[in-house]
């Protein structure tokens, strides 16, 4: 019989578990279309039945300062769950893109690992790669004023931006490295309809790669997400769904490509990134975190977020362990439309 014992420190819940008894060339373009898939996430065990009921018996407003080990299955706070982070090459910390609770724990964490290496490099989702010079005016130089830079990268998020403020000056008062992780939706848009062989020169260095849609697990992650929004279509045909798919796909590859490639450039075993993006880019690892490592040998951790108001419960589809390292406890974001991947 398997039995769970709580034991409570100043630092972390323990939920301790007891059983007893028994290459390709650089300038290759490829698509990856395999019908063998990645298998996806694995089932809860049993075991956690009985760990959310514990958790259940922790306050709601508790649980908002704490982190849910998902390997050692503990309960800790943010000292502890920094200790485990604080040496990764890179942490991606995901978020709902308008909770504002998510932005304020990546400004967070960023401070405390710029503490441990003032040249941590930030990655964002939000901003793309031919922003890169006016990145490097805005935090390097510091060239570039607030508003200068608002006017030219604001539009990728639109009302969300203020969120992200805060992050951007940090790193522009620390002279921090901020890279614009993403491609912009007109080109991504673009290659989906024409294919990489009709983009220019120009517009190949702005897109990954490779793209690879042969994880099914991913595939099925992702349709799922836009599932609503699909269904006020109507029936999509195969076809459009693939195309939708490679879409997400490219926007993915393109990420985890910036990654890998700011790691290869600066070639220091030190360098670190924190990466901050929304929830569908590093739930699983299977989108971002993954595909860079497959490029560039990483360490990384990641944070994902499990929104809980005060009248909710948590259920096992909450700490599904397979989702990321560290679940971390929020208020839910308002109401809105969805209208991106943030989630």
């Amino acid at each position: 019989m398997n039995k769970v014992i709580v034991v409570l420190t100043a630092s972390v819940i323990i939920l301790a578990v007891i059983k007893s008894g028994c290459n390709s060339s650089p300038n290759e373009h490829r698509v990856v279309t395999a019908s063998d898939s990645i298998p996806g996430k694995t089932e809860v065990a049993p075991d956690m039945e009985k760990i959310i009921s514990n958790l259940q018996n922790v306050p709601t407003d508790k649980l908002y300062s704490r982190f849910f080990d998902t390997a050692r299955l503990e309960l800790i706070d943010f000292p502890t769950m920094l200790e485990r982070i604080k040496n990764q090459q890179v942490v991606y910390v995901g978020e709902t893109h308008n909770n504002e609770s998510h932005h304020q724990l990546q400004l967070n964490i960023l401070k405390e690992i710029h503490k441990h290496n003032s040249q941590v490099a930030v990655g964002m989702e939000f901003l793309y790669r031919p922003q890169e010079k006016d990145l490097n005016r805005y935090s390097r130089e510091q060239s570039l004023s607030d508003e200068e830079l608002k006017t030219m990268v604001a539009a990728g998020f639109g009302d969300v931006y203020p969120m992200y403020v805060p992050i951007l000056k940090f790193a522009r008062d620390n002279r921090l490295i901020i890279k614009g992780l993403n491609v912009s939706r007109g080109l991504k848009k673009k290659m989906t309809e024409v294919g990489w062989d009709n983009l220019t020169d120009g517009e190949k260095k702005l897109i990954a790669r490779d793209i690879d849609t042969s994880n099914q697990a991913h595939r099925e992650f992702v349709l799922k997400a836009f599932q609503n929004g699909m269904m006020k279509m109507g029936v999509m045909p195969e076809s459009m769904m693939d195309k939708f798919y490679l879409s997400q796909c490219v926007w993915d590859e393109t990420m985890a490509e910036s990654v890998a490639n700011y790691f290869k450039e600066v070639n220091n075993p030190s360098a670190q990134m924190i990466v901050i993006a929304g929830n569908g880019h590093i739930k699983y690892k299977f989108n971002i975190p993954e595909r860079a490592a497959k490029r560039y040998q990483l360490t990384y951790k990641t944070l994902i977020p499990c929104e809980i108001n005060d009248s909710q419960s948590l259920t096992n589809e909450m700490l599904d362990l397979t989702m990321g390292d560290f679940i971390f406890f929020s208020p839910p974001a308002p109401p809105e439309e969805e209208k991106m991947m943030g989630r």
